[in-house]
């Protein structure tokens, strides 16, 4: 499981990597970034898991960052880590189905359950997912029109599942 830790402040991004025990919150890789144009390159290179990023970083927020993240990537979970107590922040996040709203400073316990618990999501939607991609199998459901006889071989759906 890999984590996207996002803030246009250095020192906060350097924190929170050396504050929370990545290991016990079910962690294996840590991606710093200190922009959204920098996130989004290393969430292109890398396999993201979690998102923990800031909500203001100028010239744009996390919050258009999650909706790019979604885009490529819709299991991402993201936990968002402000100093805003907004409603409107906190409503924001909501709606675009984050996984958690976490108000700074906070205690790195607090990030780090946070965290345990964005991985226990996201291995459940991959858990999920991958039953769904077996039944689908199982079914015969999605197969495809270039096969000859507009069917797949049982070796190529069982490719797809792969």
């Amino acid at each position: 499981m890999n984590v996207l830790v996002v803030d246009d402040q250095p020192e906060v991004v350097q924190g929170v990597i050396s504050g929370v025990d990545w290991e016990k919150a079910g962690i294996g890789k840590v991606f710093p970034a200190y922009s959204v144009k920098e996130a989004q390159g290393v969430f292109e290179r890398e396999e993201v898991d979690i998102l923990l990023c800031d909500i203001e970083m100028p010239p744009t927020n996390g919050f258009e960052l999650l909706r790019w993240a979604q885009e490529r990537r819709p299991g991402v979970a993201c936990i968002f880590l402000s100093a805003h107590a907004e409603f409107e922040y906190a409503q924001e996040a909501v709606k675009l189905g984050s996984f958690d709203y976490i108000l700074q400073p906070a205690p790195y316990e607090e990030i780090e359950e946070a965290l345990q618990r964005a991985v226990g999501r996201v291995r459940e939607t991959e858990r999920l997912r991958r039953y769904y991609q077996y039944e689908d199998y199982r079914s015969g459901a999605g197969e495809r029109e270039d096969a000859p006889g507009g069917e797949r071989s049982p070796v190529q759906r069982a490719m797809d599942y792969i």
